[in-house]
């Protein structure tokens, strides 16, 4: 399918019998059904990604998440007719409600296996494996929510993990007298992200240490 294999959250039940959702949210919105891709909004891959992330929310939690400068009754419009386009789009009841009318908690059945791409990536990150970790970065979080604060404090958390992990690596490589490659980590970590600061000055540690005169202009 050309797409990067997810391992996403723990399921109860796990017999091989669940429908597989794959909901790719770095570099941009996607999400398959078995493998066929679902045509969905950014908005309505939003609220799967957020009640995967965090299952149990009200309606009232999403609107705030994201949708925090419309006035109540539009993201209140918007968040409804995301459920409803998740329910046209994906067979079987996708999102599951819970309690009373005025405090409906929202849910994903439990007859799909989910895979969400930022769990993944969080656990490349805890494990500190780069090469996993920008297999799957392909950009910025949830780009097509522009006015979701939850959806920023996503980005931001992504890129500072990316960052710290792809400064690490770099460091042990100059420390360990391989500047070539804390070159190599540097180069491929700024080409998703061109305004990691950190790399960029790495990297003019690394071309110093090569002594590498041409290098050290262009980088300087």
């Amino acid at each position: 399918s050309g797409q990067p294999s997810l391992r996403g959250i723990p399921l109860r039940g796990l017999d091989g019998n669940l429908t597989r959702l794959d909901v790719l949210t770095l570099g941009g919105e996607q999400v398959t059904l078995e493998g066929e891709v679902v045509p969905l909004s950014a908005g309505a891959v939003a609220v799967l990604g957020s009640l995967v992330l965090q299952p149990g929310q009200t309606r009232q939690h999403l609107q705030a998440a994201l949708y925090p400068d419309k006035f109540p009754n539009a993201a209140a419009s918007a968040i409804k007719s995301h459920l409803a386009e998740l329910r046209r789009h994906i067979p079987g009841e996708v999102v599951l409600t819970d309690g009373p009318y005025h405090a409906r908690t929202y849910h994903l059945s439990g007859g799909f296996g989910v895979r969400l791409d930022l769990l993944e990536y969080r656990s490349a990150l805890a494990q500190h494996n780069l090469v996993r970790a920008l297999s799957l970065y392909r950009g910025p979080a949830f780009p097509g929510m522009t006015q979701s604060d939850w959806a920023e404090g996503l980005q931001l958390e992504a890129r500072t993990g990316l960052s710290l992990l792809a400064q690490q690596w770099a460091r042990a490589a100059l420390h360990a007298g391989e500047p070539q490659q804390a070159l190599a980590i540097c180069d491929q970590v700024l080409m998703v992200e061109p305004e990691l600061v950190e790399l960029h000055e790495l990297r003019l540690q690394a071309a110093r240490q090569l002594g590498d005169v041409r290098l050290i202009a262009q980088y300087a």
